[in-house]
């Protein structure tokens, strides 16, 4: 009696732990295989959107550096018989917008003359629904970039011309003396901006805006030209891209 009752026993018991010891088998494979918890995966997101030294994440930086390759390829080394290996682009700097005389005449060495072909670019992208004047503005009472973005998205959505020509007729300061493969060179780097913020929701487009512009302009004082001229140290785009595009 005593071993019919030991062995019932013993039956129960394997019976009740059976689904437990297969539930064990089942869960242990996922977690061998190093399977992220919903924090961990939360965690990776909440890193991977962080603003860098740019005032944008890492794959905005990307998708913005790509934007303007295949745009300067296509419309200025493609045009122009390049080699890519020769090619380099060279940021906006002070040092070189002074080498321009009164009457515009460039006495630098900077082939492309990058001061007035990025302030060209600068030029296009703030007039983009005066967008230039909100920023500015934002400046002035000490938005941060949130702020900035949030007003821009209030208060106008930019839509960007992905041609400087259709913006050309509104300010002539820096377009008209822009000629020949030094037009094309400042187009093509437009049109890549232009057709990367065009892509954007909004909201991204807004902060993209607003970092660049906080991170590049809004950090650095305003000096004058030769003509007396305010013009940022920094232009909206150029550190980003120049630091980064590589053929």
């Amino acid at each position: 009696m005593k071993k019919k009752l030991m062995t019932l026993v013993l039956c129960a018991g394997l019976t009740f732990a059976a689904p437990f010891g297969c539930l064990a088998a089942e869960e242990a494979p996922a977690e061998a295989a190093g399977e992220e918890t919903p924090a961990e995966t939360e965690s990776a997101a909440a890193e991977a959107a962080e603003v860098g030294a740019y005032g944008i994440t890492d794959a905005q930086q990307e998708a913005l550096v790509e934007s303007v390759k295949t745009s300067v390829k296509e419309g200025f080394l493609d045009l122009y018989q390049i080699a890519e290996t020769d090619f380099q682009l060279t940021p906006y700097s002070m040092e070189d917008a002074a080498n321009y005389e009164q009457d515009g005449t460039y006495t630098g060495e900077d082939p492309y003359e990058s001061a007035r072909m990025w302030q060209a670019i600068e030029d296009a992208i703030l007039e983009a629904d005066d967008i230039g004047v909100f920023m500015n503005t934002a400046l002035a009472v000490g938005m941060d970039r949130t702020e900035l973005a949030d007003m821009i998205v209030e208060m106008k959505d930019p839509a960007f011309e992905e041609d400087m020509d259709t913006q050309a007729h509104k300010n002539g300061h820096w377009y008209d003396t822009i000629t020949g493969e030094k037009y094309d060179l400042a187009n093509s780097i437009y049109t890549g901006i232009a057709k990367y913020l065009n892509g954007l929701s909004s909201e991204e487009r807004a902060q993209v805006l607003a970092g660049l512009y906080d991170t590049f302009v809004g950090a650095n004082e305003d000096v004058q030209d030769v003509n007396g001229n305010y013009l940022s140290t920094l232009t909206l785009f150029d550190k980003v891209i120049c630091e980064n595009i590589q053929f």
